[in-house]
Parts: structure tokens; sequence; C-alpha cells
């Protein structure tokens, strides 16, 4: 069985954040912030490919907020992106936001991004290559495999006893031949959420996330149009679904055509309350 390497523990303070909401905040086509008080970690954004105004990027003002932790926006402590192109992943904009903002995140990705944001300018030790292990690894046990994947994060300093935290899995799933592709499961302030990236249900094999549990699962809009993709979300009827990846310019009509009564985010700066404050 193949097993992921990558499980990060990014931890504060003990009480630090306890009554505050966990927040998501849509920035653009797949990219979104997940924040529980100053505590945030962005998926897929920035972004720089329209693709032709094919798909929305963040307006300059949403990247001066990423770039310097305003609001809705904060402090960064991960930047995590699922794939290397261009309408999820934008290399000068990650180097300065790694730079900047006062959060001082570390970039998570597969080695075909962590590559780009190298060549642009970025500092090595700021980025978390993403890789596969088996059975076999370090010593043959799953167990050692497991604390191999944890290891890996211990350079940034983290104190593994601290509470509230972010917990960020990593499990690649099927987009497109020669694309390394990796979908993310973050849990922050209690709240489990997995981003799908651009993951194609007809090729994906979803068993690697089988036995995990999600509160919150965001996906392509493409999913209600396959028959894979809607088994995959029917099967996990407890986790409020949301789509993404719509075009920039689908209209209102469209849209709903395309999914129905199904939740979505369009717009840039929508927010949705995940969990209440004292929850």
């Amino acid at each position: 069985m193949i097993r992921l390497i990558a499980t990060a523990l990014i931890l504060l303070t003990p009480a630090a954040f306890a009554d505050e909401p966990v927040e998501l905040t849509f920035i653009a086509n797949e990219g979104v912030i997940i924040r529980h008080g100053e505590l945030a970690v962005a998926i897929d954004t920035p972004a720089w490919n329209s693709y032709d105004g094919t798909y929305a990027i963040p307006s300059p003002a949403m990247r001066q907020a990423m770039t310097h932790g305003g609001y809705p926006v904060g402090n960064l402590y991960a930047l995590l992106f699922t794939h290397v192109h261009g309408d999820h992943f934008d290399a000068e904009g990650a180097v300065a936001i790694v730079r900047t903002n006062p959060g001082e995140p570390a970039i998570m990705a597969a080695d075909q991004v962590v590559d780009v944001f190298r060549d642009a300018g970025g500092d090595e030790s700021d980025a978390i290559p993403l890789g596969l292990v088996s059975d076999g690894c370090v010593m043959g046990s799953e167990n050692e495999c497991q604390e191999y994947a944890t290891y890996e994060y211990f350079f940034l300093g983290i104190d593994l006893e601290a509470r509230p935290r972010i917990d960020v899995d990593a499990r690649p799933l099927f987009h497109r031949e020669g694309i390394e592709h990796w979908t993310y499961r973050v849990v922050i302030g209690g709240v489990s959420i997995l981003h799908l990236g651009d993951t194609q249900p007809q090729q994906a094999d979803f068993s690697t996330w089988d036995g995990v549990q999600f509160d919150v699962i965001l996906y392509p809009y493409w999913f209600q149009q396959m028959a894979q993709g809607q088994a995959f979300l029917a099967a996990h009827p407890e986790s409020r679904t949301i789509a993404f990846h719509i075009p920039a310019n689908a209209s209102a009509l469209q849209v709903q055509q395309a999914l129905g009564e199904n939740e979505y985010l369009h717009t840039e700066g929508e927010t949705l309350i995940l969990r209440e404050s004292g929850e």
C-alpha cells in the first residue's frame, strides 16, 4: 500500500483562538483561505493565468492582502498548491507572500511546483516538497513510515504539544498525465476540510482517502457531471459539499444548470462560516 509522507503540524499557543469561528474565504477559481482567528492557510492561491479570461485570478487588492496579511487573509502559516498549472499557482506571487506575509508561511506542493518556486527566486528552505513512501520505507514498518512523514516538518520549529493547530494531510489523486497533483485535508479549529483540486473523478483512485472523515468537501464543478464524481460526493452524506473552479463569466443560470441547487463558490471575498464561535 502506498502511504503519504506529508502530515504537517503547524501549532500555536494553547488557548489562542478557542472561541474564534472557522471561516473559509473564496479568492478565485479554486483558491481559498481557511482561517481560525489569526491562524490561516491558503490553498491554490495566488494564481496568475486566467487562460484568456476563462478562470478568475485574484484581484490586485486581494493579492496585496495575501502579501501583507490584511483582511480577509491574515497571517498565513502555509501555502498549499495542488499542482503547477497557472490558474492554481503563481510562483512569483508565492515568493512575495513567503517573504512578506507576517505569518512567514512555507509552501507545500509537488516537486514540479517547488522547482518553479525556486526558479522564481524562492528559498528552497521555505518549501516542503511532497512525495510518496511505501510500506518498505525506512525500516520496513508502517509506523516508521508515518514517523518519517512527521519528521519532515520538525525543521519548522514546531511545538508538538501546543494547541490549537493546523493539521495538513496530502494525498495524490489523478488530474492529467505528467502532472503531479495532490489533494489536501486541512483540519483547523476542529473542522476537517478536503480540497480536491483538479481531480478527474473518472480516473482517480479515491480509495486513497478511505476511512477519512470530512466536514467540508471542496470539489471542481465537473464532479456533478460525472458518475464517479457524483458517487464520491454521495459516499460522504455527512459532509458539506461546495463546488468551485466555475468559469469566471458563467451566469447564475448557467451555474444552476450545471450544479442545480448545490452550494458553490464564485465571487471573490465570499466568506463561509464553517464553525461558529465557541462551538
